[in-house]
């Protein structure tokens, strides 16, 4: 069970069970994201959303799927009106790298572990050693 909310407060078990359903439910084939801003599955209390891509930095040296699992607008459960209200509706994140093979079960851990830590998951763990590609500002040259 979750150690805390968004807001800090510990979670009801009503919350943590409507959460753990629907990642139960996403289909598998909806956690592979082509990294553009979409809803990628919902139900009537949350929704998968891809975000769009991070930006590379030395902390995160590869461009990474942010995935978030938000609460509807239009909810009718009371335990997720409240939270949104208090915390906007992102309630877990994944950022997945796309050139890594991930099983479906992977992203629900990591969704499962960010929804209970208030961090977000990184799928798969930076590698320190690697660094971000430089960026080259020079165009191809052309052959005469």
């Amino acid at each position: 069970m979750p150690k805390r909310t968004p807001t800090g407060e510990p979670p009801s078990k009503r919350l943590v069970d409507l959460h753990d359903s629907f990642l139960a439910d996403i289909p598998d084939d909806k956690f592979m994201s082509g990294g553009k801003q979409e809803t990628l599955y919902k139900d009537e209390n949350f929704r998968l959303d891809c975000q769009g891509k991070t930006t590379e930095s030395e902390k995160n040296p590869v461009q990474r799927n942010n995935l978030q699992i938000q609460i509807n607008h239009e909810t009718k459960e009371k335990v997720l009106k409240v939270l949104k209200k208090k915390t906007g509706g992102t309630v877990s994140t994944v950022e997945w790298d796309p050139m890594h093979e991930t099983k479906p079960e992977e992203f629900r851990t990591g969704f499962a572990t960010s929804f209970g830590s208030q961090e977000k998951y990184m799928l798969p763990e930076p590698n320190p050693e690697q660094k971000p590609q430089p960026k080259s500002d020079k165009s191809p040259k052309k052959n005469n």
